[in-house]
């Protein structure tokens, strides 16, 4: 998945102004982690509760943002959110949104809300999979904390979410 994307963006040039970000969910997130290690267009990548199963040498002292539904460690991951956190050597960011589940980080988690569905989903993978987080909010703070370190990092804009507690955001938690 993530050679293909290096590949392709390294076959390319980048028109002036351009400047390359990587962002997905669970198995996306650390291909986005991989890709970035692969090349050098991906000035900064974004982990949306996945894996963290690249080596953070690979990642070049380039910003990395973790955002999951845990603090102590991510899905899938070798070893846990700790070991990788302290080996990453660029700005990294750690929030994490306590209520949410797996795919609360996804619009998957939104369509279930809107059409009313999360009281059909079975007792036990509901918690894990949606969290007690309503839809909509879980995408709210995904897209704002994704955008703030995208704005960050790719075009050098301010972005307080990152470094301080919101009001908008009050469930956001960071664990670093």
């Amino acid at each position: 998945m993530s050679p293909e994307l290096s590949t392709a963006l390294d076959g390319t040039t980048e028109p002036a102004g351009v400047r390359t970000g990587a962002a997905g969910h669970s198995l996306g997130g650390a291909a986005a982690l991989v890709a970035m290690g692969e090349g050098r267009r991906i000035r900064a990548a974004a982990n949306l509760d996945g894996g963290v199963s690249v080596p953070p040498t690979d990642l070049r002292s380039r910003p990395v943002l973790l955002f999951g539904a845990q603090l102590g460690g991510f899905p899938g991951a070798t070893g846990n959110g700790e070991d990788s956190w302290k080996r990453l050597t660029g700005p990294r960011y750690w929030p994490a949104l306590p209520t949410a589940g797996h795919l609360s980080f996804s619009d998957e988690h939104w369509v279930v809300d809107a059409l009313g569905g999360r009281d059909q989903l079975p007792a036990d993978p509901g918690p894990d999979l949606f969290g007690t987080v309503h839809g909509d909010r879980a995408l709210a703070a995904t897209r704002a904390c994704l955008g703030a370190f995208l704005d960050r990092h790719l075009w050098g804009r301010p972005a307080p979410l990152l470094d301080r507690p919101a009001r908008a955001f009050p469930e956001v938690r960071f664990a670093k």
